[in-house]
């Protein structure tokens, strides 16, 4: 029978009709669950609002920023609660204000494990993280990689030299990226972070933009990074997956370019540094080439995007969700910005800036308070605070109120970890052209002079910064004399004066800078360890102590303090005092090789030989190529007579230090307690061409010659190669004066008689 069991029909009219009023998209199979979208966040460092083709600038080509504008929303007055970097972007991933999150100045604190942020939620949700930064004040250690599967803040390969550690360019960051969206799990959605840096001072834009924008170079930095965030947008586009991807577009902070008499930024609380680009683009949320005057903050950004998820933004979170005029269901959301700079107190001993900004006026709090009418004023020349005395009140009352409650939040959240920095770290940020100290100077009266009085030796800071980068070391000392000559009470001029004089290698004036910088701001940890370090270099380890123990009392927490007291009781000999505030220092930071080393070294000489060993195995493990952790390994195995395998470590560190000739000389080592004399020769002889004033390799050249080789008028020659270098050692004399007996005696014929 070919009759169709009873009520097929019936059953099949009825799934027509479930399928016809819950379309497939609603039913809730797994196959046809809607995937999440991807996120990606790119970030332009020192970006101003006014330098883009779709912000109304006419001077420059951004073909692909103005791109996603008309494919999205642009936000045309969009505002950096603090215009210096990592402040900012801790600001965008946590959605909060500075005084929240607790990072005030770039270098001088690290965001706190207990701060949650964007990258953390979405993990959470089962998103791959990844982050490519272009420069060191965005490095790991200060927090920002929390929540990351892959924080990619490498700055040793794709630099130039004069470049290195410093930042890298949008090229060697666009093709990082790139590469992780190649190989990623296509089937997890993700959340991808790219950090360009290239508008940061110095202004050095590539070929071809270096001539096309020969007339502002700013411009030419801006133009490049758009062109590599072009390649960046095409790779989403070749994966088939730029419609599905929710893209954020925004500047960190502003660059005040003269304005007011601020090149740079961080200083002031003016339009220039605070007005940044911000652009949505995600077409299946976001409305398509729209602008959108209402004022909102970068602290919006994250609150934002999670909503746009469908995620509820966590309670400590002080944006607000911008959905609403991205959807366009409103026109504005009345918001008011917090705004502050602790940058100039930090860096230079002057007052710090707080303000608010809301549609129309913006009220900044000084020494000397300043009140704009923004409709009317836009560049922010006249200052009504006297005009509008009642206003200036009203908003005076305002402010406290509103950072009275940030203040509340701040006291609910786990405060950031203050940081110490070493001397390289340090260096890193002054050659992105951050002038800074690592902790406020504290003014015992609280007060702090106004920086609109003090903007003009700021050109001398700058041009003593350019030329401290350049290597252009009289020239900078000139500069920063000049400061101190206008502002004899300046404590940054005196520890800026002292980075050059270390870098100059003169030690003496280096340490006598930084006395005078300790003496004029006694409470300033980094210049109290930088004294230390110095002090304990030149062998004034007594003043080196009392810096340390002053620094100790100002912060308990600073690896840099333990880590040079460990050094000051290696150099008195005082191993256990020296183990106990190395392993401090570690316990602070168990990742910090430096002081790995230098408890190497502890270790060994408290015959705990099986830890010095297992300690320098763990730096390696962490860096294959560590040269400390190899000389000190294959010393120890030197030391313990394991010569194959202290010769195996010394080639090692030949390979990556081929001009280092105590490697040679270990080598040398190795090679004679193998009996294997030419090869110890050899390498010996290479110690000596590596450091000619270096008597040692000579002293074992003439022992193997005399007692191995016996040849003993290059024996001869050898010992004498001693005493010219070392006039003193007597282990060389006395063999110098056997050899020449023992030659006299084979003259004479009285050798074996």
């Amino acid at each position: 029978m070919n009759k169709s069991p009873v009520g097929i029909e019936k059953i099949f009219l009825s799934l027509c009709l479930l399928l016809f009023l819950f379309p497939s998209s609603s039913l809730s199979t797994p196959q046809n669950k809607k995937s999440p979208p991807n996120l990606m966040v790119i970030t332009v460092d020192t970006l101003r609002a006014d330098r883009l083709g779709c912000y109304g600038y006419k001077r420059i080509k951004t073909p692909q920023i103005d791109a996603l504008a008309s494919e999205g929303v642009l936000f045309e007055w969009a505002f950096t609660p603090t215009p210096t970097t990592l402040p900012a972007h801790a600001s965008i991933f946590t959605g909060t204000y500075p005084i929240t999150h607790g990072l005030r100045s770039n270098g001088t604190f690290a965001l706190s494990e207990a701060a949650l942020t964007l990258a953390e939620l979405l993990k959470q949700q089962g998103y791959e993280t990844a982050a490519f930064v272009s420069a060191y004040v965005l490095d790991s250690r200060f927090g920002l990689d929390q929540g990351f599967n892959i924080y990619n803040d490498d700055l040793t390969s794709g630099v130039s030299a004069a470049m290195l550690q410093k930042e890298r360019r949008a090229e060697t960051v666009t093709r990082a990226a790139v590469q992780w969206l190649g190989s990623r799990k296509k089937e997890v959605p993700f959340f991808l972070w790219v950090h360009y840096y290239d508008p940061h001072t110095a202004y050095d834009p590539p070929q071809p933009f270096k001539d096309v924008y020969a007339h502002s170079p700013y411009d030419g930095e801006i133009a490049y990074t758009d062109s590599w965030i072009k390649v960046l947008i095409n790779k989403l586009k070749e994966q088939g997956i730029y419609d599905q991807t929710l893209i954020v577009l925004s500047g960190d902070h502003g660059e005040a370019l003269g304005d007011h008499g601020e090149d740079t930024h961080g200083i002031f609380l003016y339009e220039a540094t605070l007005h940044v680009p911000l652009i949505f683009r995600y077409p299946p949320r976001v409305l398509k080439n729209t602008r959108i005057s209402s004022l909102v903050r970068l602290i919006d950004i994250a609150p934002t995007l999670l909503d746009i998820l469908g995620q509820k933004a966590p309670q400590g979170m002080q944006g607000v969700s911008l959905l609403p005029l991205l959807s366009g269901q409103k026109k504005d959301l009345n918001l008011v910005l917090y705004c502050e700079t602790d940058y100039p107190r930090f860096t230079y001993g002057w007052s710090p800036l707080e303000g608010l900004r809301t549609a129309q006026w913006k009220y900044i709090r000084a020494p000397e308070s300043e009140l704009y009418n923004l409709a009317n004023d836009p560049a922010e020349a006249k200052n009504l605070i006297q005009k509008e005395k009642k206003l200036a009140e009203q908003y005076e009352k305002e402010f406290l109120a509103l950072k009275k409650q940030l203040a509340a939040a701040s006291g609910q959240q786990t405060a950031a970890k203050p940081l110490t920095l070493d001397a390289a770290s340090r260096e890193k940020l002054r050659s992105l052209g951050y002038v800074f100290t690592s902790d406020p100077a504290k003014n015992k009266s609280s007060t702090y002079p106004d920086p609109k009085r003090k903007i003009g030796l700021l050109k001398y800071f700058n041009q003593g910064a350019n030329y401290l980068s350049q290597q252009k070391y009289a020239e900078a000392i000139k500069e920063f004399e000049k400061v101190i000559k206008e502002d004899p009470q300046n404590i940054d001029a005196f520890t800026c004066l002292g980075a050059v004089y270390q870098a100059m290698g003169k030690s003496d004036k280096a340490i006598e800078s930084y006395r005078q910088a300790v003496a004029l701001g006694p409470d300033h940890l980094d210049n109290l360890v930088q004294l230390a370090t110095l002090s304990l270099s030149a062998g004034q380890a007594e003043e080196a102590k009392s810096a340390l123990e002053r620094a100790l009392r100002l912060n308990p927490k600073s690896r840099e303090v333990y880590l040079n007291l460990g050094i000051y009781y290696i150099g008195k000999g005082n191993w256990t005092e020296a183990k106990a505030n190395l392993e401090k220092c570690l316990e602070l930071d168990p990742g910090y090789s430096l002081a790995q080393n230098h408890l190497v070294s502890v270790y060994y000489n408290l015959k705990e030989v099986d830890k010095a060993i297992s300690l320098c195995q763990t730096v390696l493990k962490a860096n294959p190529k560590d040269p400390s952790a190899l000389y000190n390994l294959a010393s120890i195995y030197l030391e313990e007579r394991k010569a194959s395998e202290a010769a195996d470590y010394f080639r090692k560190l030949i390979e990556i230090s081929p001009n280092y000739s105590r490697a040679y000389h270990g080598l040398g080592m190795a090679y004679a307690f193998q009996n294997s004399f030419d090869q110890a020769i050899d390498s010996f002889q290479k110690a000596a061409a590596k450091d000619p004033k270096w008597a040692d390799p000579h002293l074992n050249l003439g022992i193997i010659y005399a007692q191995n080789k016996g040849d003993f008028p290059k024996a001869l020659e050898e010992f004498k190669k001693v005493l010219a270098i070392d006039p003193q050692n007597a282990l060389g004399r006395q063999l110098l004066e056997r050899t020449e007996k023992t030659i006299e005696m084979q003259r004479s014929g009285s050798m074996g008689r």
